[in-house]
Formats: C-alpha cells, structure tokens, sequence
C-alpha cells in the first residue's frame, strides 16, 4: 500500500517537474 502512494507522489512530483521545466523554456524563449 505503501508502494502505491510513494508511487503516485513520485509520478504527481516528475509531472510538475516536466512542466516547470517547460513554463521556464517557455517565458525564456
């Protein structure tokens, strides 16, 4: 159960990372 949630946070923190990264090329280009 555990597995699960360290999981999804994982998956939910990688998402937010992808997106920043592409607001800031964004705002810089």
């Amino acid at each position: 159960m555990m597995g699960d949630v360290v999981r999804r946070l994982l998956v939910v923190a990688g998402m937010a990372v992808c997106i920043r990264l592409l607001f800031m090329i964004g705002m810089t280009g």
